[in-house]
């Protein structure tokens, strides 16, 4: 379960592996509280370890999740790492299985670890299984340093008493399409990647040293991204297309500007609040102030309105607007998979308007009817 966050935590490895020197340059920002995403996601592991509780301890009591969809995803998360188990005792007559363990990570961060949310092992493979609530971004398993970390620990913890010789790592993100994902290697090749990549990074991040490097993956989550130097300097050089006549840029231009625009976009706005938060902090910000933003006018008494309202000569009826609730609270009302039964032939998804992504996108590419006129042209006979 997610719990306070070590200096170097398996969570934040992707940053502080890549850009060693960020880790202790945000430490001068304080941290912001948890988000109503993250609260979310505690709430979902909480009620998962609770239901795979249940499970090994063969208990009748029933787990309470108001959330119809969490019940549904956590359900499925619950499912998914039984059915490892079963295929891990197919082979093996007594297969270890853990949720919520501890580990420890010292030999390679410096660091008690983290904790793993599942892991089984059994017939010589290391099973570390991971739970992600999240539904913005996909989380893959591939070349994922959060879950390798977990599985060093778990390498650690059981080496000496089980003849380990592989890790398969699997991530449940049940809020994402294709929400499995996979990678395995031999303990070896995972030892060897926390000797040779994890420690020499850990220790440049403990000392602060080591080179920048601005990406959307490092600077996510630093506290320290809106007022970065190196990551100004990294999205700098897009302002030389700001001088060039539009008419001169030709299509590889535009492609090299559309690659980065949104990291550039991320950046700014980051700065922003970087500076509104320093300016109510009492900083001074040459050429700016913090004035009041526009705001919307909120009934604080609505029985009272009402009345005075009436009084006024206003019929009740004129006074409130009957309106069916969006498609997303009415789903959530009556949970994901109930939903679809109950709004069978009352909905539709039309289809989405163009938009530029890039190639590595999983979106089919867009079928526009300029692109079938062309077809239609090139199949005509000259």
């Amino acid at each position: 379960m997610p719990g306070v966050h070590a200096f170097l935590s398996p969570s934040s490895a992707k940053q502080w592996l890549s850009c060693t020197p960020s880790v202790k340059l945000e430490q001068n920002f304080p941290e912001k509280g948890e988000s109503e995403a993250a609260k979310e996601g505690t709430l979902a592991h909480s009620i998962a370890e609770q239901k795979l509780n249940k499970w090994i301890n063969r208990k009748r009591n029933k787990i309470v999740c108001e959330d119809k969809d969490m019940d549904t995803y956590t359900d499925g998360y619950r499912d998914y790492v039984i059915e490892v188990y079963n295929r891990v005792k197919k082979d093996c007559t007594d297969p270890v299985f853990k949720i919520e363990q501890k580990l420890d990570l010292k030999e390679w961060i410096k660091e008690d670890g983290g904790t793993a949310d599942a892991i089984i092992i059994g017939d010589g493979t290391l099973h570390i299984i991971d739970l992600k609530y999240g539904k913005g971004v996909a989380v893959s398993a591939k070349n994922n340093p959060q879950i390798r970390l977990y599985a060093l620990g778990a390498i650690r913890e059981y080496q000496l008493l089980y003849d380990l010789t592989k890790v398969h790592m699997h991530i449940y993100q049940p809020r994402v399409s294709d929400g499995i994902s996979e990678e395995v290697m031999s303990v070896d090749d995972l030892i060897n990647w926390g000797d040779e990549v994890v420690k020499p990074a850990a220790e440049q991040a403990f000392e602060g040293v080591g080179e920048y490097h601005p990406s959307e993956e490092t600077c996510r989550w630093c506290r320290a991204k809106g007022a970065c130097k190196a990551r100004a300097e990294h999205n700098e050089h897009l302002r030389r297309y700001g001088f060039m006549d539009p008419d001169l840029l030709n299509n590889e231009e535009i492609g090299k500007i559309l690659a980065e625009v949104d990291e550039l976009t991320r950046w700014t706005t980051d700065v922003k609040e970087y500076a509104l938060d320093a300016m109510l902090k009492g900083a001074q910000i040459p050429g700016f102030k913090v004035v009041e933003g526009r705001s919307i006018r909120k009934v604080t008494d609505e029985k009272l309105l009402v009345d005075n309202m009436k009084d006024a000569g206003y019929e009740e009826a004129l006074l409130y607007e009957k309106k069916l609730q969006p498609v997303t609270k009415l789903e959530k009302l009556a949970g994901k998979k109930d939903f679809a039964i109950i709004s069978a032939g009352c909905i539709e998804k039309p289809k989405g308007s163009p938009a530029i992504a890039p190639v590595s996108d999983k979106r089919p590419e867009y079928n526009s009817g300029v692109s079938d006129f062309q077809e239609e042209l090139q199949a005509m006979p000259s």
